[in-house]
């Protein structure tokens, strides 16, 4: 038991340096002309190694209430814009446009056969929680490559959404340069 315990704290520790470690503005300017130049757009969540659509029926096993909030805020916002038709299928987009919204990690060790077995009893459970404060807002093309990632603390908190706003300064910027 006490190998799989170092096991789950090293596997959290990987997990977390992929959430935890500080993503500035990801994409370089030829990225952000690809998204400047899209019509269409699919609008679903980051789970931070993929884009999952909010159709794909394996999304609520990784989507929060939180991601929920933030998925609506953007794409109002998206709406008001006007710039982007949205879409439902991302096989029918040219860019992907995944939320995800700030949260805590947590990762168990279970008893034998993959059940939770209650604390203190024989093959007991522990749990490592790892913190991932920080909303993220990804644009991905249909491969799945990053074109454009910031993470910000409250990124989706107020009406305006500081991260969409800075997609939009990106994409408007490069949409004025020759």
């Amino acid at each position: 038991m006490r190998g799989l315990c170092v096991a789950a704290v090293v596997t959290a520790s990987f997990v977390a340096q992929a959430f935890l470690h500080d993503v500035a503005a990801q994409g370089s300017a030829g990225d952000i002309r690809l998204i400047a130049v899209a019509n269409y757009v699919a609008l679903g969540y980051e789970t931070g190694d993929r884009f999952v659509s909010e159709f794909d029926p394996q999304f609520t096993r990784d989507v929060t209430p939180e991601d929920r909030r933030a998925y609506e805020e953007v794409r109002k916002l998206l709406e008001r814009w006007r710039r982007f038709v949205i879409v439902d299928r991302p096989g029918d987009a040219e860019v992907l446009i995944g939320v995800r919204a700030g949260r805590f990690l947590t990762v168990g060790v279970g008893a034998p056969g993959g059940a939770m077995a209650p604390a203190g009893a024989a093959g007991q459970s522990r749990q490592i929680e790892v913190s991932a404060p920080d909303d993220m807002l990804t644009v991905r093309s249909p491969s799945g490559s990053i074109l454009w990632r910031q993470r910000m603390q409250g990124g989706f908190s107020d009406p305006e959404a500081p991260l969409f706003e800075r997609l939009r300064s990106a994409v408007d910027a490069a949409s004025k340069r020759p």
